[in-house]
């Protein structure tokens, strides 16, 4: 059964210390796929959001290539579950710079040769704001105004500043567009060119790179059935490996299914608490047996005083049924689980409570 299958992954998976850290450490590299195709589906992604996608799916060969050392059926179903996208990821290779910004809004998101539009645009700003600089270095030597600089505001865009002491020096053709407290604000022709040529490029640019996510979205969307399923197996990876490191750590071993002929058993010795056994600092729990069947055996007594642990041991009972189903190792020395008509410890387990006896639930 699959239980089985299930079993047979985290025996192998916690015996073999060196496949079960390498399948963790690489799983280490891959985010959160689901989260991020929603974020996609609902129109919320940024380039952030695909930058972490490319990651995951650079990660993907090495992970099939781990898994493809795994011997057991589940380990195998784990292997062909998993899609390199290929395609997919190549494009955000070829597309996104190494760190992009957090929205589409701040630019910057595509790496040079992606598209020879934006490379253009790149070129002609880069190129307009050298000869600024140089606009700049050549009227100072014209003018002898030492301290002429040029700036930008988002009200007068681009201009000349000239201090109150050099306003003497000022050609006739600059334009005055400002005075300041110590200083005058001119423009020139030259530059308010230069300057829709640079402005007319920022939005040109901002424009592209809209459009080009857009793009890279409609493309992920495009590969959701393959990313949905690739993010399931990775996760049962990451579930079983978690597993198999539990069992290896924390001494599990690994249960008993009993199939058609186990009347319903439950059978544990030395059986310990999980969740306990993890905040027992002190190891003062005591291991404890259980043994219940659909005969003679139908039900458990539990008396004590309150707070005496009788809620525990029959939460433990359940934990390690569950698990066994689950397909983990269990916290006992032995445990014989029976799949059919397994009795549920809410039903069999009872307790005294003010005088008298009523069924306790787990």
């Amino acid at each position: 059964p699959e239980m089985e299958r299930r079993l047979d992954l985290v025996e192998e998976l916690g015996s073999d210390s060196i496949l079960r850290t390498t399948v963790r450490d690489a799983l280490r590299g891959v985010s959160d796929i689901e989260r991020i195709l929603s974020r996609f589906s609902a129109g919320t992604a940024g380039p952030r959001d695909a930058a972490a996608l490319r990651r995951s799916l650079e990660a993907l060969p090495g992970i099939k290539e781990i898994l493809a050392e795994l011997n057991s059926d589940e380990g195998e179903a784990l292997w062909k579950g998993i899609d390199p996208l290929t395609d997919l990821r190549d494009l955000l290779e070829s597309a996104l710079v190494e760190s992009p910004p957090v929205s589409v809004r701040d630019g910057g998101i595509f790496r040079k040769g992606y598209d020879q539009r934006l490379d253009d645009l790149r070129a002609l700003s880069r190129d307009s704001r050298e000869y600024l600089s140089g606009i700049e270095s050549r009227e100072r030597e014209r003018t002898g105004i030492g301290s002429l600089k040029i700036g930008f505001n988002r009200v007068f865009g681009y201009y000349l500043e000239v201090t109150h002491p050099h306003r003497e020096l000022v050609p006739p053709e600059w334009v005055r567009k400002q005075t300041l407290v110590n200083a005058e604000r001119y423009v020139t022709d030259e530059i308010k060119e230069l300057e829709d040529r640079i402005l007319s490029a920022g939005e040109r640019m901002a424009q592209i790179e809209r459009e080009l996510f857009e793009e890279i979205r409609s493309r992920i969307l495009q590969h959701a059935k393959a990313l949905q399923s690739t993010a399931a197996a990775l996760a049962r990876t990451d579930v079983f490996a978690a597993l198999a490191d539990l069992a290896h750590t924390s001494s599990y071993v690994r249960p008993k299914l009993l199939g058609e002929d186990g009347e319903g058993k439950i059978s544990i010795l030395k059986g310990r608490h999980p969740v306990l056994e993890r905040v027992d600092a002190a190891g003062t729990f005591v291991p404890n047996d259980a043994f219940l069947d659909s005969g003679e055996n139908r039900l458990v007594i539990l008396t004590g005083p309150n707070m005496a642990g009788k809620s525990t041991y029959m939460r433990q009972v359940a934990l390690i049924v569950i698990m066994a189903q689950v397909g983990s190792f269990v916290p006992a020395e032995e445990a014989l689980i029976s799949l059919r008509r397994t009795l549920s410890p809410r039903r069999t387990l009872m307790a005294p409570v003010a005088g008298y006896r009523r069924p306790l639930t787990a």
